[in-house]
């Protein structure tokens, strides 16, 4: 996912990176014993970045494979500018150059984390309403309390969409639900959720002693249900209102958005 050409805006310097996952018995990162290495194939001018994520130094919220690579490229623009001393230019310079034109994937940006989470939760009702037919749709539909079916009616209705009774049998109605009523589904129903249905996470298929298997259960739930909760929370909440959050709870929330990502 990190292969494309980056330039970095303050020098212009261009590089053709082609990045592969390796481990650490890669030969290109046993003889150093380094997480990640950066070379160059002058032949075909194209940079080969091997990286091992598994690398302890990636246990971090704060250094990425992403972070790594745009540290080595302002490094090597750094040093191109100061043995070319056509520039002064600074590593810290180009640094921050690269991290504003790459790193928007770990960008805490109140609009982009809003939709992205707005995003996510659209993948993740998709997901469980595809695994349904029609009856057990307009099933669980009905099971909802009157006023989140209302709740339904009215999203349905206000963006747009033709036959709302029709639709919640032919479609869906897990994504207009309001988000406190989709915590209550997820509760109610995680079943639904589980077992590579969205996501990967065994829930049914535990097999243990009953009551273990009943606590082992109630924890799966419980963790996922507080990331989805968080989740929730970056979708309802305005962006002007996400500004005035500490870093720390958007950083978790944010996290969230990709633990939550559904299995492919």
């Amino acid at each position: 996912s990190l292969t494309r050409e980056y330039i970095d805006p303050a020098t212009s310097t261009r590089w053709d990176v082609r990045a592969f996952v390796a481990d650490e018995a890669d030969p290109g990162l046993s003889t150093t014993g380094d997480p990640w290495l950066l070379g160059f194939q002058a032949d075909q001018g194209i940079h080969t970045f091997l990286v091992n994520p598994h690398n302890a130094v990636f246990r971090s919220i704060t250094l990425t494979p992403l972070d790594a690579l745009l540290a080595e490229l302002a490094w090597s623009a750094a040093d191109a500018a100061r043995q070319t001393r056509r520039t002064v230019q600074t590593f810290t310079a180009s640094f921050v150059a690269l991290r504003e034109a790459y790193g928007e994937a770990n960008a805490l940006d109140a609009t982009d984390v809003n939709a992205d989470a707005r995003s996510a939760l659209r993948e993740i009702t998709r997901r469980v309403e595809v695994a349904l037919d029609g009856a057990d749709r307009a099933a669980l539909y009905g099971q909802l309390v009157s006023h989140d079916r209302r709740a339904v009616m009215s999203a349905m209705m206000t963006r747009g969409v033709p036959a709302p009774l029709e639709a919640v049998a032919n479609v869906g109605f897990l994504e207009f639900l309001p988000a406190a009523a989709l915590i209550r589904f997820f509760d109610e129903h995680p079943d639904l959720f589980f077992d590579g249905k969205c996501w990967d996470e065994v829930y049914a298929a535990i097999q243990l002693p009953a009551d273990l298997t009943e606590e082992r259960q109630a924890d799966v739930k419980r963790r996922y249900g507080a990331m989805l909760a968080d989740v929730t929370w970056l979708a309802e909440c305005a962006p002007e209102t996400l500004e005035q959050s500490s870093r720390e709870r958007l950083l978790r929330a944010r996290l969230a958005i990709s633990a939550l990502a559904p299995v492919v």
